[in-house]
C-alpha cells in the first residue's frame, strides 16, 4: 500500500485521492490482497 501511496503522494495526490485510488490501482494487478505485504513477502512476479 505504501510503496503505491507515495508515488501518488509524490504526484500531489490529496489523502482522500490516495486512499481512493491505491485499491483501485492494487486491484489492476490482481494484488489487493497483498496491500500491506513486505516487498520481501512477494513472489518474483508480484514484484515485478
Amino acid at each position: 500500500y505504501e510503496n503505491v501511496a507515495f508515488a501518488m503522494e509524490a504526484n500531489g495526490r490529496s489523502d482522500e485521492e490516495v486512499a481512493e485510488n491505491v485499491p483501485q490501482a492494487l486491484a489492476l494487478v490482481d494484488l489487493e490482497d497483498k496491500a500491506w505485504n513486505f516487498p520481501h513477502e512477494l513472489s518474483g512476479g508480484e514484484k515485478q
